[in-house]
């Protein structure tokens, strides 16, 4: 057993513990508090001891991209059409998933929400054993009509007991309201209940999107006409964004990946089901496509639990959530460092169905945790500290030293 002291503990799941210290053994914590312990200590001095940081959704698939993906004139269609032709021209390659979770471990990431295209079966499946900590795989469902429905839902439960094999935990990904079709939404969610695995799926992310559900015009439907896929009735059912998020709410857990525009009545809702459906922020990805600005704040005002997610690299410079935090802490100066390190620790892990074990410092939580310089910090500043001089830290692995 080794027991760890630093100026501060920030459990994030419980008020900060000056002069804090963390025991732990065969990489789980066992015990945490303040002040004096029995146990023979190892001083880490002036730092905080902080949970990893939870990247709450993100395409690894993309990992290798040096640049993101060109969206044309700005239009959601024109990068989803850049996304289909740099698949068709590309394929993924060795050790493009174990580079994109290499580049997240080393942003100081301890768990992954994950969207993937390709079957555990895939020899790419693979590289994911060589997870940062903690995994999520979504298997990603695209189908828009209803002769598909079966075929996706059983190789839904496939990726779902296929997990129970593997390192990594299984999750459930409908891409979204323009590419699946009710019928495999509400199998998918039913299958999220009766198995407790967490589904995620892009809501209210454009108001291309928007345009498409309420008229049935513009962009996505040109789109999906020039692929051959249109089909008016998938579209129409559920039919709304409130039908969506009703549907989402049967699940174990749903994570509303973007919801760019959700309006006064999605937030009081979702806020309402916190304990089944999470939102996923995205802020470098919303910049990068000009939307208008985050309603963070008026989620948050509705008890919506927010996480954060890089997306990926066809719509990020890199998966750094170091400066995912940095870039809307400067967006959003009226949201305090305390709650967005909730966003980036506890409440990704909510989302992903793993705050037992990521996201806070806790008994029985992972005892791989972060160190972060913090100086003379008090109990009114040490989240500030600590959020200034996150892209100083340093991985704790308690029981490796």
């Amino acid at each position: 057993m080794s027991v760890y002291r630093a100026r501060w503990v920030l459990p994030i799941s419980a008020p900060p513990m000056e002069n804090g210290w963390v025991s732990c053994h065969q990489g789980m914590i066992t015990s945490l508090g303040q002040g004096s312990v029995a146990e023979e200590i190892i001083d880490l001095g002036n730092v905080a001891i902080i949970p990893g940081l939870i990247n709450a959704h993100t395409h690894l698939e993309f990992s290798n991209l040096g640049s993101p993906l060109d969206a044309g004139a700005g239009r959601f269609a024109d990068w989803i059409q850049a996304v289909l032709d740099y698949r068709a021209s590309s394929e993924i390659g060795t050790g493009v998933i174990a580079s994109g979770l290499a580049q997240s471990s080393a942003s100081g990431v301890g768990a992954i929400g994950e969207i993937s295209t390709f079957d555990a079966s895939n020899e790419l499946a693979s590289e994911y054993q060589e997870s940062v900590e903690e995994l999520v795989v979504y298997r990603e469902s695209i189908g828009l009509s209803k002769i598909r429905v079966a075929e996706l839902l059983e190789q839904a439960e496939t990726h779902i007991n296929a997990a129970q094999s593997k390192k990594w935990h299984a999750g459930l990904s409908p891409h979204a309201p323009y590419t699946v079709h009710g019928d495999l939404l509400s199998g998918l969610c039913s299958l999220s209940a009766a198995h407790q695995v967490p589904l995620a799926m892009h809501l209210a992310e454009t108001l291309e999107e928007i345009e498409l559900l309420e008229m049935g015009t513009g962009p996505l439907r040109e789109l999906l006409q020039r692929l051959d896929v249109w089909d008016v009735v998938g579209i129409q059912s559920p039919g709304s964004i409130q039908a969506y998020l009703e549907e989402l709410s049967k699940c174990w857990r749903a994570a509303i990946i973007h919801g760019n525009y959700l309006v006064a009545d999605h937030q009081s809702f979702i806020g309402q089901h916190r304990d089944v459906m999470s939102v996923v922020f995205c802020p470098r990805t919303h910049s990068y496509f000009g939307h208008s600005e985050y309603p963070l704040e008026k989620m948050l005002a509705a008890n919506v639990r927010v996480a954060l997610g890089t997306d990926s690299r066809a719509s990020n410079p890199d998966l750094s959530m170091i400066t995912e935090l940095g870039f809307v802490a400067e967006e959003f100066p009226n949201v305090s460092a305390e709650q967005l390190l909730v966003s980036a620790t506890y409440a990704g892990a909510y989302a992903l169905g793993l705050e037992q074990l990521v996201g806070a410092i806790a008994v029985g939580a992972s005892s791989r945790l972060l160190t972060v310089p913090c100086g003379d910090a008090t109990l009114d500043n040490v989240y500030q500290q600590v959020l200034e001089n996150l892209n100083e830290f340093s991985h704790l692995r308690c029981d490796q030293m």
